[in-house]
């Protein structure tokens, strides 16, 4: 059986148009994405972000299932015992590893955690990366 050829175009583009924008991711990531790569994130002057208002929420919702100080060790799916995110001053200590792990800016986006779902969309970790860019203000 032979396909037409106009029908066969049609089916062509329409299977890309859906791969386009059926299945387009909302927030996607930048060209390079990379792990392990010091964001470069910059603290724009006017950065509302703080850890009680919203840093605090970001860990516990991607982070303290291992890196709390309330887990013990064989709770922490093998998070070192002084890597918790419920402790500002270990989250200001440890500033440089999270930027390389969980951060992300306009051309870097580091996914080496969280090790298991959920994990933050991408807006989440360029808010990360911008908070951590500021100093990791309270």
């Amino acid at each position: 059986m032979t396909i037409p050829f106009s029908w066969a175009c049609s089916c062509l583009v329409g299977g890309l148009a859906f791969g386009i924008f059926g299945c387009s991711d909302p927030d996607p990531p930048p060209a390079a994405v990379k792990s392990g790569v010091p964001t470069d994130a910059t603290c724009p002057p006017n950065s509302t972000l703080t850890y009680d208002g919203w840093a605090l929420g970001f860990f516990e919702n991607y982070c303290l299932r291992c890196h709390s100080k309330e887990l013990g060790q064989g709770q922490r799916n093998g998070a070192p015992l002084n890597y918790n995110w419920d402790d500002l001053d270990s989250v200001r200590d440890h500033a440089p590893e999270l930027d390389l792990m969980a951060a992300a800016s306009s051309t870097v986006v580091n996914t080496t955690m969280p090790l298991t779902p959920p994990n933050p969309p991408v807006s989440e970790r360029r808010r990360l990366g911008e908070w951590l860019a500021c100093g990791a203000p309270e």
